[in-house]
């Protein structure tokens, strides 16, 4: 047993040995861990790739959704509930100076900057511009006609016209991640297609990006650049979130990183019957009862649908007042139907077009 001992304290005793025994060995270990560790990594990648999994990230922190007020005015505040319900519906105002923005068309219609007061019942009204009719409650989901000018509007038919003749239309891809930057095409749920403009790309551009802001109270630096989307016969985005990744247990991941998408605004380009499909569908929610603006709820099992009317917008809010994903708000773009029809813009046939005007809790870029 002594020997033994001695045995291990002269092996302890020569250091040098030793030393670079360990380190060698340390190195050997680390080396050959990183190897599996690697390789462990693209076994689950490629298993989750063939299988369709999707991983969910860690728990991010929540959007802080105290100054976005007037965002908290529209969606969340009490004083639209008590206004609706001790008014009986003609609604109390709110001392908020508001202005709808537009210089190139100030002389074809009145969108010189006022300040008035802002009314919250079923509708809202901004300069007398822009009103919000609100098609449900809690959460809170606006239609807005005439978003756009005529002017807006024929710029964009000249746009879709030698979008068209160019074949520029891309082939459109969603957002994965955690981040919110990992694109990746996906024919199953999404085959639109579509083409992104620069921000403040021109006038007209400017224009429609500055009433967004001025519409929500935000910075016009908040403004992701504006998307046009195109829906050919057959083509859809089956049920999604805006703001980040959908599971499918209904739960929806809120991106890491900032800025992320606070309000939706999408904004149809020209009518669509409604044998044509082509709908905005809510599978979640359903029609106000005393909802008035002429869209149709083809049943409860297929939630709030709003069809394509030329120049209107749809508004809704993809966080809670916790600055959590607002679940409810998961919605689709139906499939348009194979047939033809004469809209107001023209024989369009089966085509859909519209904007996606997306605004962040902080500046973009």
């Amino acid at each position: 047993q002594w020997a033994t001992q001695r045995n291990n304290m002269s092996a302890i005793t020569n250091t040098k040995t030793t030393c670079k025994e360990i380190i060698c060995s340390s190195i050997a270990d680390t080396s050959n861990k990183r190897r599996r560790t690697m390789a462990e990594a693209e076994a689950l990648a490629s298993y989750n790739n063939d299988t369709g999994i999707r991983r969910r990230s860690p728990r991010s922190k929540a959007i802080n959704t105290k100054k976005l007020h007037r965002i908290r005015t529209i969606f969340w505040s009490n004083e639209s509930e008590s206004s609706e319900s001790e008014s009986d519906g003609e609604g109390s105002k709110i001392n908020e100076n508001s202005s709808v923005l537009d210089e190139n068309d100030s002389k074809e219609e009145d969108h010189n900057s006022t300040s008035t007061s802002l009314t919250i019942t079923k509708q809202l009204n901004f300069g007398g511009r822009l009103n919000l009719s609100r098609i449900h409650t809690f959460p809170h989901i606006y239609t807005i006609d005439n978003f756009l000018t005529s002017s807006e509007l024929h710029y964009f038919d000249s746009i879709i016209k030698q979008t068209n003749c160019d074949k520029k239309f891309q082939k459109s891809y969603i957002d994965q991640g955690s981040n919110g930057h990992d694109q990746s095409y996906d024919d199953v749920n999404r085959t639109s297609q579509f083409l992104q403009f620069n921000s403040h790309h021109n006038s007209k551009i400017a224009a429609i990006e500055s009433r967004a802001a001025e519409l929500l109270g935000v910075c016009v630096e908040c403004i992701e650049p504006v998307q046009l989307v195109k829906y050919e016969a057959g083509q859809y985005f089956n049920v999604h979130h805006d703001l980040g990744v959908l599971y499918e247990d209904g739960s929806v991941e809120l991106p890491v990183r900032p800025p992320r998408r606070v309000c939706t605004i999408f904004v149809y380009l020209n009518d669509v019957p409604m044998e044509c499909g082509g709908c905005t569908r809510f599978p979640l929610l359903f029609h106000d009862s005393n909802n008035s603006n002429g869209e149709e709820d083809e049943g409860k099992s297929k939630g709030l649908c709003v069809q394509p009317v030329r120049g209107r917008a749809l508004l809704w809010c993809n966080v809670d007042e916790d600055g959590r994903p607002e679940v409810r708000t998961v919605h689709s773009g139906e499939a348009i139907v194979n047939h033809t029809s004469k809209t107001k813009a023209g024989d369009l046939g089966v085509v859909k077009y519209g904007i996606n005007i997306w605004v962040c809790e902080r500046m973009v870029g």
